[in-house]
C-alpha cells in the first residue's frame, strides 16, 4: 500500500523532537483509515528506510547509516541511497520497517 508521504519544513530542531515523531505517526494513521488499510498490509513512502548496502563499509564514513526512500506516490525517492547521516542522528521521517516476526540483534 503505497501513501504520500508527509514532510514537515524544519524550524530550528523541532523535527528532532518525539512530539513532531508523534505529529507524523497521526498523520500516517490518519492516511492508513483513509485508506481503509487492514492489519498486516505492507505500507510503502511513508518514512526513510534505514537500508542494508555495502555503502555501509565506506572507511571514509565511519559510524553512519545508510538511508533510502520516502517515495512519493509516482514511485520516486525523495531520498537516494546515502550514508550521510551518523548512525545517531535522529528525524522524523528515519524509520526500520521490520519484515519478519522475529528479528536478531547484534548475533
Amino acid at each position: 500500500m503505497k501513501l504520500k508521504p508527509l514532510t514537515f519544513y524544519p524550524v530550528g530542531d523541532n523535527n528532532e523532537h518525539v512530539y513532531k515523531f508523534m505529529e507524523h505517526n497521526d498523520s500516517i494513521q490518519q492516511q492508513l483509515v483513509n485508506a481503509e488499510a487492514q492489519p498486516g498490509n505492507l505500507v510503502a513512502g511513508i518514512k526513510k528506510d534505514v537500508v542494508i548496502s555495502n555503502k555501509i563499509t565506506d572507511l571514509s564514513r565511519p559510524g553512519h547509516v545508510v538511508i533510502y526512500g520516502w517515495h512519493r506516490l509516482n514511485g520516486q525517492a525523495i531520498q537516494p541511497l546515502a550514508n550521510i547521516y551518523l548512525d545517531t542522528y535522529v528525524y522524523y521521517s528515519h524509520g526500520i520497517r521490520i519484515i519478519y516476526e522475529t528479528l536478531l540483534v547484534d548475533g
